[in-house]
């Protein structure tokens, strides 16, 4: 756990995202809304599942 976690649009680009994992070295981002409400989590692993990577 960490005492800032990383969050992100829903609406981001997966190179965006790719470019905060491996920026921050992370495995697991929170994904927000418009409104900054929490609606999912995107793990690292799901990229290549989706064929995004």
């Amino acid at each position: 756990m960490t005492g800032k976690p990383t969050g992100h649009r829903d609406d981001a680009l997966a190179v965006d995202l790719l470019q905060i994992f491996n920026g921050r070295n992370i495995d697991d981002l929170i994904v927000v809304n418009a409104r900054c409400e929490p609606v999912g989590i995107l793990d690292l692993q799901d990229l290549p599942k989706l064929k995004l990577v």
